[in-house]
């Protein structure tokens, strides 16, 4: 930004004199600043340029939690009861990451896991979901399988060499991939799935881990 004060100070400032203030970085360049240790520092969120309307308003979205009245999430038609029963317990540390090119879908999958607690970040295909990783801890990856360049599964192998400990939840609308085919611990959701299927499956993710390869 123009002028002799980084965003970075200005944002130390704002966020000093207003502590519940929540700062968004929307710079491509800005990660080095605040990231530190391979995590963004407290009550910072980074939304990388070049993004869409529909980015900037759901990470927005996120950011200032989710309205007690947006109780209908579009996955694959939860019921009214469904949604106003789910349990919004997750622990706030538990960060997901959501990779898929239908930005329909993506957003109505980060926008129910929001509503669960999680901390949500999203990525349209593999590129973006590496670029996610290489700027936060992701706890869980929520991957479709079939995705533009390199797939899913190939995706996902990246992610688990970089972090053993990462937990990988597959969603196909076909034949889903088991933890011998791939050679590490994961879990499938068949397309269309509920929202008690998506919080079932997380819930058990955050179980024991282990690998079974290797």
């Amino acid at each position: 930004m123009p002028g002799t004060m980084r965003s970075t100070e200005l944002a130390k400032l704002a966020t000093g004199r207003l502590p519940h203030l929540k700062v968004l970085f929307t710079s491509g360049y800005a990660q080095n600043a605040i990231v530190h240790g391979g995590r963004l520092d407290p009550g910072v969120h980074l939304l990388s340029k070049p993004y869409s309307r529909e980015q900037l308003a759901s990470k927005i979205r996120r950011m200032l939690g989710a309205s007690k009245s947006d109780t209908t999430v579009p996955v694959a038609s939860p019921s009214a009861d469904s949604m106003t029963s789910q349990p919004s317990c997750a622990p706030a540390s538990i960060a997901i990451l959501v990779v898929d090119d239908d930005i329909g879908s993506r957003e109505s999958v980060s926008e129910l896991l929001t509503t669960m607690g999680y901390d949500v970040f999203q990525a349209a295909d593999a590129e973006e979901g590496l670029h996610v990783l290489m700027t936060g801890k992701v706890d869980v990856l929520l991957t479709d399988i079939v995705l533009p360049g390199q797939s899913g599964i190939e995706f996902a192998e990246t992610a688990v060499e970089r972090n053993p400990d990462i937990r990988v939840v597959f969603v196909s609308g076909a034949e889903r991939p088991t933890p011998e085919d791939v050679g590490f611990e994961c879990a499938s959701l068949s397309k269309p799935f509920t929202s008690d299927q998506l919080h079932a499956v997380i819930k058990v993710m955050h179980g024991p881990h282990r690998r079974t390869k290797g």
